[in-house]
């Protein structure tokens, strides 16, 4: 199988290259990953600007853009090659939740599967032990093929593993989590009317909701979660009800 590596730590990450040496055990690997770190850039593409690819090995390539962009420019020809799967990551830290709206890493599987080709994103649990990166690399090499089988053009599939993790407990298909964030403002003055603002903190509280399987629960439980996410934008089916009592097609303005 010809597969496709990316992510959005940046090409010398330690859990992009973990992933690619396992693959290479049975598989075809390019890699095609941001030159720098493009962590929580979402699915943002270049478009008004060249976008550069460094040829840095026979089969690897750094990309000045964003994860997105690295998969974007690829499967159109910077890449000589049309992968059979595109894999992002392995993240260093989980894209559960909301977080998945901000994740360049899901943004890039999103990407490949925007052009047609299976987009999984793989993230791996931060702790005290460090990252299960070696344990997510087994798990994705020993799934790759149902997970192929079993992705579709709808959907990107986005994959966490908590810290502590056994590749035998296999799998949980789990629902996102909702989340609510508490970040904090520290500000720097170089003059009055010129300020700088920086992060304190990136706090995140998951929310418990009506799937109790969701990706926060089923990581502290010590599985690993399975999500297929849906690539395109829906509506929210309640809020149309609403609205159409407004601007339902054929609703004259003088009636609202």
């Amino acid at each position: 199988m010809i597969i496709l590596i990316t992510n959005d730590d940046g090409i010398y990450s330690s859990g992009l290259n973990i992933l690619a040496d396992r693959m290479r055990e049975a598989h075809d690997v390019w890699i095609a990953a941001p030159d720098q770190e493009r962590s929580a850039v979402s699915h943002g593409i270049t478009f008004l600007d060249p976008v550069r690819f460094v040829r840095t090995g026979a089969q690897t390539y750094m990309c000045s853009g964003t994860p997105a962009d690295c998969i974007l420019y690829a499967l159109h020809g910077a890449v000589p090659v049309r992968p059979d799967v595109v894999i992002s990551g392995i993240n260093h830290g989980v894209n559960v939740g909301t977080d998945i709206v901000y994740s360049g890493t899901v943004a890039a599987a999103r990407q490949a599967s925007f052009i047609g080709v299976p987009g999984i994103a793989v993230s791996a649990q931060t702790g005290e032990t460090g990252c299960a990166f070696e344990a997510a690399a087994e798990l994705i090499c020993q799934e790759l093929d149902r997970l192929t089988q079993l992705w579709s053009p709808q959907v990107v599939i986005n994959i966490n593993v908590p810290t502590t993790y056994d590749v035998a407990n296999g799998m949980v298909l789990a629902h996102p989590a909702l989340s609510t964030e508490e970040n904090f403002l520290e500000v720097y003055k170089r003059g009055e009317d010129d300020l700088f603002y920086f992060l304190s903190g990136w706090e995140r509280n998951h929310v418990k909701q009506e799937h109790p399987s969701n990706d926060v629960e089923v990581l502290k439980s010590g599985m690993a979660s399975i999500s297929p996410i849906l690539i395109r934008p829906v509506v929210h089916h309640e809020s149309m009800e609403h609205f159409a009592r407004f601007y339902a097609p054929g609703h004259a303005a003088s009636e609202q």
